[in-house]
């Protein structure tokens, strides 16, 4: 994963990194690692975005919730105890742009920003796949309200990539 500083579009020194910059991003695109993962995530609902992207002038970038899962047993099947109930619980939240990949850990896109692997994306805060259906989602307007975001989603770049247009924007 390659860290970049704000307004640039080279690796800061700490990084010690020299992967991808927005045109290596752009590259690599074609080679994502799993589109049909991608495809069925994005006809679950409404993106709800911040603004377009300011590194590769093309993408918007849309919130993403990540979920902890937890396993607890069910009280109920007491006579089956390999029965349990799976809980999701939001974690947290990334701004993802739709076409370079950037990633930002907060809606302020303004500061750092970093690029997955454009091979096996993956989550910067908890390495696990970026577009897991398990793990993440298009984050929901209740995602966005429970991270505190929804002072910064523009309404008016908000969009369903089934063609429903702001349909619970």
């Amino acid at each position: 994963m390659t860290r970049l500083e704000p307004d640039s579009d080279h690796p800061s020194p700490a990084s010690g990194d020299s992967h991808p910059t927005p045109a290596r991003a752009e590259q690599t695109n074609a080679g994502k690692s799993n589109p049909q993962q991608r495809d069925t995530d994005a006809s679950t609902g409404p993106r709800h975005s911040v603004a377009h992207c300011p590194i590769c002038d093309g993408g918007l970038c849309s919130v993403r919730a990540f979920f902890d899962h937890s396993v607890v047993p069910n009280p109920l099947a007491a006579n089956e105890p390999n029965i349990a109930e799976v809980s999701r619980k939001l974690s947290h939240g990334l701004v993802i742009c739709d076409e370079c990949e950037a990633i930002w850990l907060q809606p302020d896109i303004r500061g750092v920003h970093v690029y997955p692997d454009a091979q096996t994306p993956h989550c910067p805060v908890t390495g696990k796949p970026l577009y897991d259906w398990q793990t993440s989602r298009w984050a929901t307007s209740e995602d966005v309200a429970s991270l505190g975001w929804s002072d910064a989603i523009n309404p008016s770049l908000t969009y369903d990539p089934s063609g429903d247009a702001n349909s619970d924007a």
